[in-house]
């Protein structure tokens, strides 16, 4: 399994949001339903990105959720205003990481339920987006990935336990176009 197992309530039947999507529209693809969320938490989603050269979205969940993982910064499931800290957060790594594009573009990858199997989506940020209390996985249990579109830096949010970490990645290849042949 790709990513990591999140700590489940014994009996726990809730809703998620991406389940409420798709049962809204039963005949709609995953990636319908992935389009919708995406659009719902403020994104503009512009397609899918060719992957060639891209890691898989599974690599890129293991570097910013696996077991020797620190984060880069966290907050609080208890705190009131968690998804306005996580969102302000996540802005913050992604704009000084140069995960954002000159043009707003970035790719993202959602790990909520249902979701999980699709690869990357090119989506474009916008002022008043709401990613933290959108991509979820349940209740204040935000999942998602985000990656520069040369993918040189990523960025992860996911809930541990009574905080909500926030990971980013390095290569330290910026600006280096992932398509191209290595040289010697």
């Amino acid at each position: 399994m790709p990513f990591p197992a999140r700590a489940a309530g014994c009996g726990d039947h809730r809703l998620f949001a991406s389940e409420e999507l798709m049962s809204a529209s039963p005949e709609g693809s995953p990636e319908e339903s992935r389009t919708l969320l995406l659009e719902r938490a403020g994104l503009t989603v512009l397609g899918a990105p060719d992957e060639a050269g891209l890691p898989a979205p599974g690599e890129v969940w293991k570097s910013v959720a696996g077991f020797l993982v620190e984060p880069d910064a966290t907050v609080p499931v208890s705190a009131p205003d968690w998804a306005e800290q996580v969102d302000a957060r996540w802005l913050e790594l992604a704009r000084d990481s140069g995960l954002i594009a000159p043009d707003g573009t970035f790719l993202i990858h959602v790990g909520g339920r249902g979701l999980g199997r699709l690869g990357w989506a090119v989506v474009r940020w916008s002022a008043g987006a709401r990613l933290a209390a959108t991509l979820t996985d349940g209740p204040q249990q935000p999942e998602f990935v985000t990656m520069a579109r040369d993918a040189h830096t990523s960025c992860g949010v996911t809930t541990e336990e009574y905080d909500i970490w926030l990971v980013r990645t390095d290569d330290g290849a910026r600006g280096v176009d992932p398509q191209a042949p290595s040289g010697s």
